[in-house]
């Protein structure tokens, strides 16, 4: 076993140190680390066909591309694959190789950053871990912001009830972390209030937020009382299910942790609650892990699941269109609440 000074801290630079990056995709990675450009399966969700393969990049990184547009290092590969942070996904390699390393931070920057070229790309995973602002300059709408919304049927009136703002750039502050950046493709702003935001690039399929993962979006857009409500993972899935007439809330990501104060408003004002996260490996996982923590006889909470033709609703909805999308979701939604009303006579 390797042993290691107390003071060397859990940084990335300090692991490969010790452990290459080869090492750590071959204990990792189903069936071992591939010879570079051949062809697997990807092991983050469900792949009928093998669409992924690793590569090595100029600066003797190992990559995994997922074919289908995600692109992969070591650290972001095992935090998808377990449903961790950067930083557990750091421990966990921590304790597999037996590296004791010391995993109190003193110093924020190294578990962020990997490279020079990664710091932003890391920061996105990390916000909302420890306290940061940011700070964003507003820009007009355009005809291309018009265009993207319009593809999952959402105007600009919805746009606004949901606080979204189109942003031209936006600063970054944490601890001693200070970056600016020029947003080079439609970018936008979720705004929560007191300067709790979420940075949503839909070009790269990337967000960032300093809002708590607690902080639950779209609860002040419910009515008082109603017979379904959805909880889904996204702005833009509540805004959908808005459109399809549907009331939905949001959490900030799929392995936030439901509260029973949050499932009790809920309940009282609704006789059903949806769980609709992606139609994928990791968002099932995710609502099964929620419906087996609530879903028995400790509790009166009875959360259904919710499976979309598509990847999501906002995917359902910009591939089969709004007409069939609806008579999806209330024969689908009435089939439901008709069997938990079923089984609740039993």
């Amino acid at each position: 076993m390797l042993k290691l000074r107390e003071h060397k801290e859990l940084t990335v630079d300090n692991i490969i140190e010790l452990v290459s990056s080869a090492n750590i995709w071959d204990r990792y990675l189903p069936g071992g680390i591939k010879p570079f450009g051949k062809a697997f399966k990807s092991p983050l969700r469900d792949d009928k066909h093998a669409s992924c393969t690793l590569l090595l990049t100029k600066t003797s990184d190992i990559i995994m591309k997922d074919h289908k547009g995600q692109i992969y290092n070591v650290i972001q590969y095992i935090s998808n694959q377990y449903g961790l942070s950067w930083f557990e996904a750091l421990k966990k390699i921590n304790k597999d190789f037996e590296l004791n390393l010391s995993e109190t931070i003193t110093n924020m920057n190294s578990p962020i950053i990997l490279r020079k070229k990664d710091k932003i790309q890391n920061l996105y995973n990390h916000l909302a871990e420890e306290e940061v602002i940011i700070s964003i300059k507003r820009r007009e709408w355009k005809q291309e912001d018009i265009e993207y919304w319009r593809r999952f049927y959402i105007n600009q009136p919805t746009l606004a009830a949901y606080n979204i703002i189109p942003i031209s750039h936006y600063w970054i502050k944490k601890g001693d972390l200070d970056y600016f950046i020029t947003c080079d493709s439609i970018t936008y702003s979720i705004e929560f209030g007191n300067g709790i935001r979420k940075i949503y690039i839909p070009e790269k399929r990337k967000w960032m937020t300093n809002a708590k993962s607690n902080m639950y979006i779209g609860l002040e857009h419910l009515h008082l009382w109603g017979v379904d409500v959805i909880i889904t993972k996204s702005v833009k899935d509540i805004m959908v299910w808005k459109v399809l007439e549907y009331d939905a809330i949001g959490v900030q990501n799929e392995n936030v942790e439901l509260s029973y104060n949050l499932l009790c408003n809920l309940y009282q004002k609704y006789h059903n609650v949806y769980l609709n996260y992606d139609n994928d490996e990791t968002g099932k996982r995710a609502m099964e892990r929620i419906m087996n923590k609530w879903n028995n006889h400790n509790t009166t909470f009875n959360l259904i699941p919710l499976y979309t033709p598509k990847k999501d609703i906002s995917d359902t909805i910009e591939e089969l269109g709004p007409k069939y999308t609806k008579e999806w979701a209330d024969i689908t939604i009435d089939k439901l609440r008709s069997k938990v009303e079923k089984d609740l006579t039993l």
